[in-house]
């Protein structure tokens, strides 16, 4: 087992107090030195995330407010676009910043509020996105029952906005500024737990707390969608069970409304020429039934034929579009739940190992977690959340053609304002 001191690899520039004086120093510890070198690996990542979350959730808020119409689908993408362009633009700069200034964090509530911020946004997001896995659920898995409206969406996002507050209310005072102590002459401030509740119980219960929270919300995801995913297999099996079925069928209605058409304009002409210089000509046909021979007029000119075969043209066309109209609409609906599934994967995949890495840190601390871990990849490991927050974009591009040629408009109508 290394001891604690090779274990501390982090140098900091750490506010060196001497004769009541503050000035800053470089201070390494340990045999290895994490400076600027090694943090710059986690801040290039949260820095890459950052620079793509913010122009990408900012284009979903745009192409969705102008080219899709009111639905309870747009209201949640927009506020889950909202959550991850705030949390983007503000939260991972933010830690940007924390990590190059660690040990010299000396503003108490700037660090409350922003890491009261932080917790704020990830948990309305995520539960956001849990809320989307209900509506796409109740759609796939329940079609006939009552479905969400946009106004219940609305309130089920405000209420959820409502209880992340309370939830993450308590960093307001839990969070702050954490003094470290090097030697008699040394001190660092840290931007993590306040001296109040550094040897309380507090912090470790609110966090298990948080972390029970967080696995409720991926533990429904991962269930509903398990039932969708089961729905969608059934729905595609009975599709391909009837699919050949339906060809005959149609071929065969396709074909009597070809030739029922055809006979319709031919008996028109005949009749139109013969009116006036010939009755109408009535064909024999001869039925045998034992030794008799009965004969039966041939009515298959008659104009009752052509009035069923117009009304069941009719009838015909109808069903054909109705079965387009529902097929096209059976399309939208599965993009959007593929859409949602891969969003949720997203999400599961990018908040398992920072909760992972919680918990075991929890159980064994950090400085068991730092004898098989370098601190650059513990850095990476809490930061992976943030993953969920930016892809949201990048899914829409490659999932929904919709999407990627309503960009294509409102970047050319930019380019066309720009230029005039």
């Amino acid at each position: 087992m290394a001891s604690n001191e090779s274990l501390n690899t982090t140098k900091s520039w750490i506010s060196m107090v001497d004769n009541n004086k503050t000035i800053t120093s470089p201070i390494y510890t340990g045999n290895e030195t994490l400076s600027e070198r090694n943090l710059l690996v986690p801040m290039f990542f949260l820095g890459c995330l950052s620079v793509i979350g913010v122009p990408g959730n900012a284009l979903i808020l745009v192409v969705f407010n102008l080219k899709h119409k009111p639905s309870v689908h747009r209201t949640i993408i927009l506020t889950l676009a909202t959550y991850d362009f705030l949390l983007c633009g503000i939260t991972l700069p933010f830690e940007i910043y924390d990590m190059n200034n660690q040990f010299t964090f000396h503003s108490v509530w700037v660090c409350k509020i922003f890491r009261t911020i932080n917790y704020f946004f990830a948990f309305n997001s995520g539960y956001t996105l849990v809320l989307m896995t209900i509506d796409r659920y109740r759609r796939v898995c329940k079609p006939m029952n009552i479905q969400m409206t946009i106004t219940v969406g609305r309130i089920c996002i405000f209420g959820i906005g409502f209880a992340s507050a309370i939830v993450t209310s308590p960093n307001l005072f839990i969070r702050g500024i954490h003094v470290i102590h090097i030697n008699a002459n040394l001190s660092g401030y840290d931007c993590t737990i306040s001296d109040e509740y550094i040897n309380s119980k507090v912090p470790a219960i609110y966090h298990g707390i948080i972390l029970i929270l967080c696995m409720l919300g991926i533990i429904v995801v991962i269930f509903l969608y398990v039932w969708i995913g089961h729905a969608i297999l059934v729905h595609l099996r009975y599709q391909k069970r009837f699919k050949i079925d339906r060809r005959p069928s149609t071929y065969s209605a396709s074909f009597v409304t070809s030739t029922s058409f055809t006979d319709i304009t031919n008996t028109n002409n005949s009749t139109t020429e013969d009116r006036d210089t010939t009755p109408p000509k009535v064909n024999q046909s001869k039925r045998s039934t034992g030794n008799e021979r009965t004969d039966i007029p041939n009515t298959n000119n008659s104009p009752t034929k052509y009035r069923a075969t117009t009304t069941s043209n009719a009838n015909h066309i109808r069903r054909s579009t109705r079965n387009e109209r529902k097929e096209k609409i059976d399309a939208t609906s599965f993009k959007i739940t593929k859409i949602a599934i891969t969003i949720s994967i997203f999400y599961i995949v990018s908040y398992i190992p920072t909760l992972v890495e919680s918990i075991l840190e929890g159980i064994y601390g950090d400085v068991v977690m730092s004898a098989y871990l370098s601190v650059p990849v513990m850095y990476l490991i809490q930061k992976t959340f943030a993953i969920n927050h930016v892809v949201n974009p990048i899914i829409y591009g490659f999932i929904d053609t919709k999407f990627r040629n309503d960009c294509k408009v409102v970047f050319f109508q930019c380019f066309k304002k720009c230029k005039y």
